[in-house]
């Protein structure tokens, strides 16, 4: 009966997670990136635009952008966008109810990656508690379909102690030392 180990039951309730929150979280960091990216467009002079599409060697670019508002704090302020060109300092001011937006949806994939970890904590849990192979196929079949193919179908035999050998030379030890 081969025993699952933690590496092993944190690889596969990391894969567990990702199938299962995988897609939401896309969806959400594209969200957020889109919206980023519609502001830090809207701030960079159209002119601008044209000449880093036609020039693009004579510019830097990033797909970072600092963003900061007059009175709705983040902890957060760096996010991801578009690739633009860059502006001295590449920071963006925006205004309250576009970092509101912004919150909102960070906060959002915020919440479906703190879901995720919850849920790749608790398959771990489940996976060691279960201990086996065998248990985790009969009472977690889903997990079981992550263990590497390799793993379930390893034999495994039991070691042959030398009990009995080592029984019998203490016997004899202890007869002679009489």
């Amino acid at each position: 009966m081969a025993k699952i180990t933690m590496t092993m039951a944190n690889d596969i309730a990391k894969q567990m997670g990702s199938a299962v929150y995988g897609a939401k979280i896309k969806i959400a960091e594209h969200s957020l990136s889109i919206k980023v990216s519609e502001y830090v467009f809207a701030y960079i002079p159209v002119d601008i635009i044209h000449l880093w599409k036609r020039y693009p060697s004579y510019f830097t670019s990033r797909s970072v952008v600092y963003l900061c508002s007059a009175s709705v704090r983040m902890s957060y302020n760096y996010f991801d966008c578009q690739c633009h060109p860059v502006w001295e300092g590449n920071t963006l001011s925006v205004n309250n109810s576009q970092m509101e937006i912004i919150n909102s949806l960070k906060t959002n994939l915020d919440k479906i990656i703190s879901e995720k970890k919850a849920f790749e904590t608790k398959v771990e849990t489940t996976l060691l508690s279960l201990g086996t192979y065998k248990r985790i196929k009969e009472m977690f079949p889903e997990a079981y379909d992550y263990i590497p193919t390799e793993k379930k179908e390893e034999n495994t035999t039991a070691i042959a102690l030398p009990i009995q050998e080592l029984q019998d030379i203490f016997k004899q030890a202890k007869t002679s030392a009489e």
